[in-house]
């Protein structure tokens, strides 16, 4: 049977980025142009590895617009140097799968851009990397993705009088954008009333300095209310955000329903006031889909916290979250209660609170091709029963945790129940295999206490730190993990999703 996360939550009461292959590309950089043919505007890549040079680039689009093609010989379309033209023409980007933004793009005049992948494809996407980010000179200039146009914002204030007016519509952040100058908002910007349906594109920006202080009970509150839509490529750098008693928050989203992908969060989520909260980096609760998405916050408060979310009903992938998580109840590194989905991800930070999970607190859906580092201890302010693992606190329903792994230290208390990789497994139709805990480096070196409450709790297996080193342990798909002495101290880590 399977068991949401606000099933879960009810039983806890009761009981008190790929390294994968590079695709052949069309390379946008300071290099000589080669394997490119340019005609009549259209520059096409002839072979399955081009490269345009920039300034022969940025001379075309002086005088025209300019459309770069891979045609059918290269996949991606990839810009590894900056690109700037002042000119009010039109660059186009056609790329057969994806298109990667590795150095700042800039429409520094009334020109415009348009992006295009999967143009003969599947499985592409528009993606940037640190250093990658578009921006615009003036929000009167164009921007078009795969068809669709994009309303420009600039500011937090533009963005929420836009998605009020119209909730569908499609937005993009034209440039950074620093929160600081609006004060300490008393609320979302944009409510929870107005469910967004429509897709704000980030383009490699960030908001920074969001300051939210909800003092009002009952809230769920972050930069958007609720979404039903699509945020992505957006970062949140240094947000500070506090809920109100029996509260719940998350930086990006309250609820989710859509889509959240390629996001960044860093610094504070807390909450203040009597009564549960349900706090999350990115967001509060999802049922829709968390990818490629990461949160360096710090999440504090009681009483169910997790590094990327609170409660997950839908799946979250190829994500990770490295900040500290601390509470008197549930708290998991990546999630704090787990009905749904989570794959090839991780979760890197301490965790510290009463069903404490290096990656999740509560599991009741599954868990595959992941990984919890950081340590788990007991805070002394614990008001739920005390289990304590490696990867998760405690399981419960049809929980499934398979192909996955922790290494950090399980610290627990007097009554704790813990063990190496799960803490308590109460699951009534569970189902783990290939799965581990370090032995070395855990502190819970009895190979029987896999599991804290079921002595050699089948599936779950003790390794020591230079056993996981040696190569990967049974069940580790190759295609999808990696050992490397000077990545993740030699240990497992995930080829798509590799640490930072």
């Amino acid at each position: 049977m399977h068991v949401s996360a606000k099933e879960l939550v009810c039983l806890a009461v009761l009981v008190l980025p790929a390294f994968s292959p590079a695709e052949a590309a069309l390379i946008i950089s300071s290099a000589p142009t080669a394997n490119v043919t340019c005609a009549k505007a259209v520059c096409t890549a002839t072979a399955s590895n081009a490269v345009l040079n920039a300034n022969h680039l940025q001379s075309l689009l002086a005088k025209e617009n300019v459309k770069v093609a891979t045609d059918h010989n290269a996949s991606d379309i990839r810009i590894s140097t900056a690109l700037n033209w002042v000119s009010a023409k039109t660059l186009t980007l056609d790329a057969r799968r994806s298109i990667i933004v590795n150095k700042p793009v800039s429409v520094s005049g009334a020109g415009g851009l348009a992006l295009i992948t999967n143009d003969g494809s599947t499985g592409g996407e528009l993606s940037f990397g640190a250093k990658g980010n578009v921006t615009f000179w003036s929000l009167s200039d164009s921007l078009t993705i795969n068809g669709a146009s994009y309303t420009l914002v600039n500011s937090l204030a533009t963005l929420a009088s836009n998605v009020i007016a119209n909730p569908r519509g499609n937005y993009a952040l034209a440039t950074d954008y620093n929160a600081g100058v609006d004060g300490t908002y008393g609320s979302s910007p944009i409510p929870i009333s107005i469910a967004f349906q429509g897709v704000l594109d980030g383009l490699g920006n960030a908001i920074s300095n969001f300051s939210m202080y909800v003092t009002a009970k009952k809230q769920a509150v972050g930069l958007f209310g609720e979404l039903t839509g699509t945020v992505e490529n957006l970062r949140l750098i240094n947000v500070n955000i506090s809920a109100g008693p029996d509260s719940s928050a998350g930086a990006f989203v309250a609820i989710n329903y859509g889509t959240i992908s390629g996001v960044y969060v860093s610094g504070i989520i807390e909450a203040h006031g009597g009564g549960p909260h349900g706090l999350g980096g990115v967001v509060s609760q999802t049922e829709g889909t968390v990818a490629n998405s990461y949160s360096a916050a710090t999440v504090k408060g009681c009483c169910q916290i997790g590094g990327l979310a609170y409660q997950n009903d839908g799946t979250i992938s190829n994500s990770y979250a490295t900040g500290a998580i601390s509470g008197h109840g549930m708290a998991g590194g990546l999630v704090a209660v787990n009905g749904g989905t989570i794959e090839s991800s991780y979760a890197g930070g301490t965790v510290n609170g009463a069903t404490v999970g290096g990656l999740v607190a509560m599991n009741g859906g599954t868990i595959s091709n992941s990984y919890a580092s950081g340590s788990v201890s007991l805070d002394n302010r614990a008001e739920l029963s005390p289990y304590l693992g490696g990867l998760v606190g405690t399981t419960v329903g049809h929980s499934s945790i398979v192909d996955s792994y922790s290494k950090g230290a399980v610290i627990g208390g007097a009554g704790s129940i813990v063990g190496g990789l799960i803490g308590e497994d109460d699951s009534t139709s569970g189902n783990f295999s290939d799965s581990y805990w370090d032995t070395t480096t855990s502190g819970i070196t009895n190979s029987r206490q896999g599991a804290g409450n079921i002595a050699n709790d089948p599936g779950i297996t003790g390794l020591t730190t230079v056993q996981l080193q040696s190569g990967l342990p049974a069940g580790f798909d190759p295609s999808i993990w990696d050992e490397n002495p000077s990545i993740n101290g030699g240990l497992p880590y995930l080829r798509g999703n590799p640490p930072t």
